[in-house]
């Protein structure tokens, strides 16, 4: 394999599908790697090679140890495989709850998570409806503004919430204030209109885990002109009983 042009017309591109490889080259391998071994499967030339895993150590993806150097997976590595173990379980115990309560509700019901102080959306169940309101999968960046985030944030540590909410919020925003989430935590749910994109709403319910910590939040999205007073009330009390049992198959105590 010839590795003329990495980092010419598409070279990036070729410089991560082979550091792709390099890090394939470690399934399956009894112990740390030599560059040696790693060029038997990934045949580079030295420089290209020895760049590549310069790179790798350097994002935590490979661990360098001893002369001559040798090379095992890094901790970068193990997080990423427990986050993928992660979104397997909670798909397989989330994905039946939600989709039973998008088709009862028939708004898209959305997971998140309070991950590093940072929330995440990890699941959606998207409504059939021809108009409908999503998220999207991935990190969010409101700044825990709108439902999902203050219903995550009423059950932090006052002070830590607080923290949270100014930290990670947008300059043109307002940051949360104690008063919102202490009414959050009285009612045991939220409701925001129009805090992300105009016209849509959306009701939140904190989901804990088996530590009794909050987890994330549960909560369903739609327009306003269907997310609205008439038929709230069972709205909200279908999505906390949603919340409730996936809280329960988290492990929560006293769920």
């Amino acid at each position: 394999m010839s590795d003329e042009g990495l980092d010419q017309g598409g070279g990036s591109v070729r410089a991560v599908l082979r550091a792709v490889d390099i890090l394939k080259s470690f399934a399956g391998a009894p112990g740390p790697l030599s560059v040696a071994d790693i060029r038997r499967s990934v045949p580079l030339s030295r420089p290209t090679l020895y760049r590549l895993l310069d790179t790798l150590v350097a994002a935590e993806m490979l661990h360098v140890e001893g002369q001559p150097q040798r090379f095992r997976l890094g901790r970068m590595v193990a997080l990423l495989g427990r986050s993928w173990a992660d979104q397997l379980a909670i798909d397989a115990v989330a994905r039946p709850i939600m989709d039973d309560l998008r088709d009862r509700s028939g708004e898209t019901c959305s997971l998140f998570e309070l991950r590093e102080g940072r929330q995440f959306c990890v699941l959606e169940s998207k409504s059939r409806q021809a108009l409908s309101m999503s998220r999207g999968i991935g990190e969010l960046t409101d700044g825990f503004h709108g439902a999902s985030g203050i219903a995550i944030l009423a059950w932090l540590d006052p002070a830590h919430a607080i923290e949270l909410s100014r930290r990670t919020n947008p300059q043109d925003r307002e940051p949360i204030t104690a008063a919102e989430l202490a009414a959050t935590r009285r009612d045991g749910f939220a409701i925001s209109h129009g805090a992300i994109y105009k016209g849509a709403a959306s009701i939140a319910a904190p989901v804990f885990d088996r530590n009794g910590q909050v987890f994330g939040s549960l909560a369903l999205f739609g327009p306003e002109a269907r997310i609205r007073d008439e038929g709230m009330d069972e709205q909200i009390r279908m999505l906390r009983d949603a919340a409730a049992r996936l809280s329960a198959e988290l492990g929560a105590p006293d769920a």
